[in-house]
């Protein structure tokens, strides 16, 4: 969904569509790029582009390289279309995001659908836009997106891990607040933006902490037991705790007495 009272969503398709025929001049590169960000399908391997042009995986990414360093740098000089138009949408959203956001976060609030189309195209807008910094996902960081006056990817990834050492420091989940506090954040909107963007941390009811804590990311009915019975403080039934459980932020809502029962 988009914030109320913001502009009209960004139309990425024909966004991209006209950046790949004029900005990209030979056909092979359109396809590379193409493909490799998975703008119109899904998202394939340098093995997979390499098999079907007939061309080496190294080939591949090297052409992949030389077109997305050329688009960047016409895009500073504003020769790429559109960029300009995207960047401020970004960077004004981003901004009211606490800086940093992952990428099918802010796709919420600037495409009409949030689909993987849509967030890969948003993903190859945001490669073009100067004042932006991509965060590749990887095995640590989900695909993000953040402000370059603020962090380049190094800064980033060593901001998230004083919010990771921090929380680990502390032994316990905090607010946002306090975690902004601990690791020396401007703020609770920055720190929490900036914690969505790691896979070790999890949150759960305004509270984080590490992503194998139960009380942040509870992935059994006895997790989801213990956290409702921690945050009540009292004795619960067990309909009463099947009923908070549904009515909760955990994932999974079907929750039956039947459960506690067998577990």
């Amino acid at each position: 969904m988009a914030n109320s009272g913001t502009p009209t969503p960004l139309q990425t398709q024909p966004i991209v569509n006209e950046i790949l025929t004029t900005a990209i001049e030979r056909e092979r590169e359109r396809e590379i790029v193409t493909r490799r960000y998975g703008l119109f399908d899904r998202k394939e391997t340098l093995e997979q582009i390499g098999e079907l042009l007939g061309i080496t995986r190294e080939r591949v990414r090297q052409l992949e390289k030389s077109v997305m360093t050329r688009l960047h740098a016409n895009a500073e000089q504003g020769e790429v279309p559109h960029i300009d138009e995207v960047q401020q949408r970004l960077v004004a959203e981003l901004q009211n995001m606490g800086d940093a956001a992952r990428i099918s976060e802010l796709a919420g609030y600037v495409v009409a659908e949030n689909t993987r189309d849509e967030q890969s195209r948003l993903t190859f807008l945001a490669y073009l836009c100067p004042e932006l910094t991509v965060v590749n996902e990887d095995n640590d960081f989900y695909q993000g997106v953040a402000l370059k006056s603020l962090y380049d990817e190094k800064q980033l990834k060593k901001t998230v891990a004083k919010l990771i050492d921090a929380i680990k420091t502390n032994a316990d989940i905090m607010d946002a607040k306090t975690l902004a506090d601990k690791a020396g954040v401007k703020d609770a909107k920055q720190a929490q933006a900036l914690a969505s963007l790691s896979k070790k941390l999890a949150t759960l009811n305004g509270m984080w902490g590490l992503v194998k804590w139960p009380m942040v990311n509870p992935k059994n009915i006895r997790d989801k037991i213990y956290v409702i019975l921690h945050q009540r403080g009292k004795h619960m039934h067990f309909n009463e705790i099947a009923d908070a459980i549904k009515k909760s932020e955990f994932k999974r809502k079907d929750v039956t007495t039947k459960q506690f029962i067998m577990n």
